[in-house]
């Protein structure tokens, strides 16, 4: 059975930047988390793309919309950061196999050394021409799901 992870953490002034920076991967390296593969940072998408603008930009846009009686605090919470997120399982269950590229994709894999893979060594272009751990996918509807 498949689980959720849902995290919420407030965020003053003073991270939004930061935050921003992170979110957008803008730079391509992270010193607080080596776990970050920027080389699928293409596969990133905006569920808000009408809301390009800087982070702090928008919060001050909506800080002014609510015309406030009282100046904003400055250690107040001026935004969250929501990540929502599931097991691999739940995920590959949103997925439409191509069975014509996944027929093709398991033969391959069958023929390669298997050795490799009992050891722990994933299957990944690097390291076996190509061929990735996952089967190919014809349509991914994790995205309708976050937009939902």
């Amino acid at each position: 059975m498949s689980y959720a992870v849902v995290r919420v953490q407030k965020m003053t002034r003073g991270a939004i930047k930061g935050i921003e920076i992170h979110d957008r991967r803008e730079k391509d390296h992270s010193l607080t988390n080596p776990d970050i593969d920027f080389s699928k940072s293409g596969e990133n998408y905006d569920l808000c793309p009408a809301q390009n603008e800087s982070f702090s930009e928008a919060v001050q846009r909506r800080i002014e919309q609510l015309d406030l009686k009282r100046a904003v605090r400055k250690d107040a919470v001026l935004m969250a950061q929501v990540i929502v997120t599931s097991d691999g399982a739940f995920f590959n269950g949103l997925k439409d196999v191509d069975e014509d590229a996944y027929n093709a994709w398991a033969e391959r894999r069958a023929s390669c050394s298997h050795e490799a893979y009992i050891s722990g060594v994933p299957f990944t272009e690097d390291y076996i021409g190509g061929l990735s751990d996952s089967p190919p996918m014809q349509a991914d509807r994790s995205r309708q799901f976050f937009q939902d």
